[in-house]
């Protein structure tokens, strides 16, 4: 499902985040380059950072999507800045 990255970044995806995957790792694909297109973002977990690489690579790349953020999931949910974009 598609989200806003402002939602993928809410303490109400923080909890939802925690409580029902708990990832290592969160990759926010942005599947639209248009920007009046609010839920243009989709959240993948990844086990590791190189997990997370691999699934920015395949969506991007292969699949042809506009970014890729790769962010650290904090243990309560929160992410991190992100630690790669492509």
């Amino acid at each position: 499902m598609a989200h806003s990255l402002s939602f993928l970044l809410s303490a109400d995806a923080a909890g939802q985040r925690i409580v029902e995957r708990k990832p290592a790792f969160v990759v926010h694909v942005e599947t639209s380059s248009d920007m009046s297109v609010a839920d243009r973002f989709v959240e993948l977990d990844a086990d590791d950072a190189e997990h997370a690489g691999n699934l920015a690579d395949a969506w991007v790349d292969r699949m042809g999507n506009a970014s890729a953020a790769i962010r650290r999931v904090m243990p309560d949910g929160t992410l991190h800045k992100p630690c790669f974009i492509k």
